[in-house]
């Protein structure tokens, strides 16, 4: 099976919100819970058959669980990489009570603690020294490495963007243009 998945990255984009979760336009709903609900991003031409990959630590704001509702309500899997530690030990912002983990199919463990610091200093009440964010970077690198792994292994070339700072400036370039290209490409026959 050669068919192109696309792993959609959330960062900060809101999304309708079913699976258990509903959106509200109600400016008095308060704080975090969500606003104005948004689709998901258009060029993206989301298909039930596509993955959302969402990377966040607490797993608990509005906009988070926004974009993993509207993902699920579209049928597509959902992988959560999140800190269980942190997030099964505070509530949802979000009008449904839930958390990335609770709505993920898949969820990835950062293991990060709660408040997101691991150096603790005589003398200072809080920790310092946030885990979060390297701990979400070789996750986010070992997926990587592991799906390019599983496309060799069934005969499909993935797409590895190459650095022109550690090679063949001119031969990287060529190598992410034609990436760039066929991604476009791909997205654009949808």
């Amino acid at each position: 099976m050669n068919r192109f998945f696309t792993l959609i990255m959330a960062v900060g984009l809101g999304a309708v919100a079913l699976a258990g979760c509903s959106s509200s336009t109600d400016p008095n709903d308060g704080g975090d819970m969500p606003g104005t609900p948004y689709p998901l991003p258009e060029p993206n031409q989301t298909d039930p058959d596509d993955t959302m990959l969402i990377f966040s630590h607490s797993g608990i704001n509005a906009v988070t669980l926004d974009i993993a509702a509207g993902a699920k309500e579209i049928g597509m899997k959902l992988i959560g990489v999140t800190s269980i530690p942190h997030s099964s030990k505070v509530p949802s912002r979000h009008s449904c009570g839930k958390r990335l983990f609770e709505l993920a199919d898949v969820v990835i463990d950062t293991g990060a603690p709660l408040g997101d610091a691991g150096v603790h200093i005589e003398g200072l009440e809080d920790p310092v020294g946030a885990t979060s964010t390297s701990v979400a970077i070789a996750v986010g690198q070992a997926i990587n490495a592991a799906t390019v792994e599983k496309l060799v292994e069934r005969g499909v070339e993935p797409f590895v963007m190459v650095s022109p700072n550690t090679t063949d400036k001119a031969r990287a370039n060529v190598q992410n243009d034609r990436n760039y290209a066929e991604l476009w490409r791909r997205l654009s026959a949808r």
